[in-house]
């Protein structure tokens, strides 16, 4: 799942929303997105906006991620591990690890890929909950006409 910075998710979530309105009446709608803006960032900072998850930086306590939950990526288990050792942008760039894995290049070649921070329980509990929101669908048959009509009988409903 990528990570951005939440500066950098709210101007890309305000380009979205304005690519999406017509510029005839550019103020009306600079007020409206504004205030949409707001209420989305109250979301998001209320773990109410169910698509993404907001963190703490690892480094400081002026910064922030935003974890798009919705936008999957697939790894295979060799990059997983190397990447849990570091390795380079450049390493990335083989054309068989581009093609069997769900990985953007991005940066120079001497960049490291390499873990960042580990997430401590229960907070990583509580971001396996979030993603299993927008993905996990739980579903049982309902109880047959039989039982149903049955259990009316029996509490005279």
């Amino acid at each position: 799942m990528p990570v951005k910075k939440l500066s950098g998710f709210k101007v890309m979530y305000n380009d979205y929303l304005l690519s999406l309105k017509d510029n005839n009446n550019k103020d009306v709608h600079t007020k409206y997105l504004n205030g949409f803006i707001s209420s989305k960032m109250r979301d998001l900072l209320d773990n109410n906006l169910h698509s993404c998850y907001l963190l703490e930086s690892w480094e400081n306590d002026k910064e922030f991620f935003v974890v798009l939950l919705r936008d999957v990526r697939r790894i295979t288990r060799d990059i997983f591990l190397k990447i849990s050792k570091e390795l380079t942008v450049g390493d990335i760039n083989d054309v068989n690890i581009l093609k069997h894995n769900d990985l953007v290049v991005a940066g120079d070649e001497e960049e490291f890929v390499c873990v960042q921070a580990q997430i401590k329980s229960p907070f990583v509990e509580h971001i396996i909950q979030s993603f299993f929101y927008n993905f996990g669908r739980v579903g049982v048959d309902r109880i047959d006409s039989i039982a149903k009509d049955r259990l009316m009988q029996y509490y005279k409903l």
